[in-house]
This record gives C-alpha cells, sequence and structure tokens, in this order.
C-alpha cells in the first residue's frame, strides 16, 4: 500500500487507521509463523531421508 495513501488515511479516519495497520501487523505475523512452520517440515523430512517431501514442501 502507497505511503501516501496510509498517511491519508491516518489524518482522515484515524481509527479505520488503525485497523489495518494491526491487520497489517497480524498478516505479518502469520506469514513468519507459517514459514517458521514449513522451515520445521522441511528439515523433519531432510532428518528422516525423505528427500522427496523435502523439495516438495520447499516449493
Amino acid at each position: 500500500m502507497d505511503m501516501e495513501l496510509l498517511t491519508f488515511i491516518g489524518k482522515e479516519v484515524p481509527n479505520t487507521a488503525s485497523d489495518i495497520k494491526e491487520s497489517l501487523d497480524l498478516l505479518s505475523s502469520s506469514i513468519h509463523m507459517c514459514l517458521e512452520q514449513l522451515g520445521e517440515q522441511i528439515l523433519k523430512a531432510h532428518n528422516n531421508a525423505d528427500f522427496e517431501r523435502s523439495i516438495e514442501i520447499s516449493q
């Protein structure tokens, strides 16, 4: 999202801007957790010599 638009929203409708920020923070956190879990699954597959599964998850 364009910073100019976010600044405008923040000035004109601050409550909405706060909701957008919270939503983006939650999305960022969720993506981070998802990537961590995928990394754990890749490591587990690799440790079990299931290289095909490891590659499948990586793609």
